[in-house]
């Protein structure tokens, strides 16, 4: 069936499951020969550092943050900034990606990190209007929070470039909130393949009731075991996802509740 194929499915049953953390670093990785990173003198360990705690103050690593002005996702993308990174800021690979290019655009065309924060923040023109970081309280508290996160993100990984470094309690409610907005993606497209299933077999029962032929009716019976078992799969499947779901949710109660502020590896098996 189309929607076990979905990327939806593959982060709810994917064995190992790709982790939001993962994909993280996989997007500030894929930008650290960036001419921006580059430009602005930063090795991949601050350069990954930088973009975490960027990714943190702008979502708190909540996959479907959404601000009162239209911003989406872990990096809070506008749609038309999106549409000129000619990312989907709804899917969660291409906000990272998008993110992390836009960042680095930004590193590029002011060549200092707060610069390029405050670009992501106010936009450049404002940058260039004042000449540096604009006076606007939360601009200026924007730049402030990720520097701070940064020099506490780098007092924990003491100059190593380890894999797997996040807060317990933030990480933990941000891989809920992906995996339980893969459930709700997959839960439209099981209904949908449901409903279609459903549809068809109310054709085949009007057939059948209205043919004389024993043999067409016995093959149009045939059909309708075949949706009937398709109807079967699509449940069992989705049961099985909303399983999969609580089990994350009992994962990311625990590691919140634990009230750590360590830094360690946790992924699901």
């Amino acid at each position: 069936m189309s929607f076990d194929m979905s990327a939806d499915a593959t982060r709810l049953f994917g064995k190992p499951r790709p982790s939001l953390e993962n994909k993280i670093i996989a997007a500030a990785m894929n930008e650290k020969s960036s001419a921006g990173v580059k430009k602005a003198g930063l090795d991949p360990l601050t350069w990954r550092i930088m973009f975490q705690s960027l990714v943190r103050q702008e979502s708190a690593f909540n996959p479907t943050a959404q601000s009162h002005v239209g911003a989406y996702g872990l990096t809070q993308l506008m749609p038309p900034t999106a549409a000129e990174l000619g990312v989907n800021p709804y899917d969660v690979d291409d906000n990272l990606r998008g993110g992390a290019r836009y960042i680095s655009q930004q590193l590029n065309t002011f060549g200092k990190i707060d610069l390029a924060l405050a670009a992501y923040n106010a936009g450049a023109g404002n940058v260039r209007k004042y000449g540096g970081v604009p006076p606007f309280r939360e601009t200026q508290g924007y730049v402030t929070r990720i520097r701070g996160f940064m020099r506490e993100y780098i007092s924990q990984y003491g100059g190593h470039l380890p894999d797997s470094q996040f807060e317990g309690a933030l990480m933990a409610s941000g891989e809920m909130g992906y995996v339980a907005s893969s459930l709700a993606n997959y839960a439209d497209q099981a209904y949908s393949d449901a409903n279609a299933a459903i549809l068809r077999l109310q054709a085949i029962e009007k057939k059948i009731n209205g043919s004389p032929d024993l043999k067409y009716s016995s093959d149009l019976k045939n059909s309708a075991q075949l949706e009937v078992q398709k109807l079967q799969a699509i449940f069992v499947r989705l049961k099985a996802a909303v399983a999969e779901a609580q089990s994350v949710y009992l994962m990311a109660l625990a590691k919140t509740n634990s009230q750590t502020s360590n830094y360690f590896d946790w992924t699901y098996k």
